[in-house]
């Protein structure tokens, strides 16, 4: 990857979660025909660092899930509590929501140092 498109990358907001940031490097990779990433293999609002609808909708004031700025692992962490949440605390389905297996889910848990949730508790 280019300094250029790197830093293209760091640069932008990134309103969605971490899936917006692996969609763009997956799209760049499958788009390019070079070996080096370059800012034009980047998506448009990549590229020119365009505020997206729901960057505008926080510009409102309206509740953002970013307004503390957190961390890269945060988000992640915060992700899945939410899958966890909205599946009912079922570690199979939040598991599946988030592609990955329920072990690397309680593995993830277990570095978060969260005790893990069952039904019931």
């Amino acid at each position: 990857m280019s300094d250029e498109a790197m830093e293209r990358l760091c640069s932008y907001s990134w309103p969605g979660n971490i899936r917006e940031l692996e969609n763009a490097i997956e799209q760049a990779v499958v788009l390019s025909n070079q070996p080096l990433l370059t800012p034009n293999d980047l998506p448009l609002e990549v590229r020119e660092n365009l505020r997206s609808p729901l960057a505008r909708r926080s510009d409102r004031g309206d509740d953002s899930p970013f307004a503390d700025r957190p961390t890269l692992d945060e988000l992640k962490k915060r992700y899945v509590l939410h899958a966890i949440n909205c599946s009912q605390h079922n570690f199979s389905q939040a598991a599946k929501v988030l592609n990955v297996d329920r072990r690397s889910l309680y593995r993830m848990l277990a570095k978060w140092k969260i005790k893990p949730f069952f039904k019931g508790e």
